[in-house]
């Protein structure tokens, strides 16, 4: 967990952005009261009912997942649809679930420098370079970092 100096290995400070990206997208501001619901969404609609629809999440799903839900509900290996979309996705982990590719993407948001193509995966990058807290926090997060 800790190098020699004793700081955060890159994959543990990695594994603490992802994590923030989950409180910032499933917090009380961001979920309609049907999150709370059991069981997966069966359709487009039933997954964005799940958010309020000023949030993160809802946006992106917009963006990035309503083509693609579907297909993804009726697949049985998360690897296989990773892998027919690969240019879509940062990580293999991201294509588990829209909750994670957002996470997923706003960890790459974080450690790296800006996207430059146009692939779906780098608009999903960028796509947190449209709000101010996200750049802000980004910023933040960097700089603590590399105390």
């Amino acid at each position: 967990m800790l190098d020699n100096a004793g700081n955060l290995i890159k994959e543990q400070r990695e594994v603490l952005v992802h994590e923030t990206a989950h409180i910032i997208t499933l917090n009380n501001t961001q979920i309609s009261s049907k999150q709370a619901e059991t069981g997966y969404a069966n359709k487009s609609e039933e997954f964005l009912d799940r958010y309020q629809k000023d949030s993160y999440q809802y946006s992106f799903f917009q963006r990035f997942w309503v083509d693609i839900y579907e297909e993804y509900l009726s697949s049985n290996d998360s690897s296989e649809f990773f892998n027919k979309h690969e240019t879509q996705f940062v990580s293999d982990y991201a294509a588990v679930a829209p909750e994670e590719d957002i996470a997923e993407s706003f960890r790459v948001f974080v450690t790296c420098d800006p996207p430059t193509s146009e692939s779906i995966k780098d608009q999903k990058v960028r796509f947190f370079y449209e709000y101010e807290e996200f750049v802000r926090w980004r910023e933040e997060i960097r700089n603590a970092m590399s105390k």
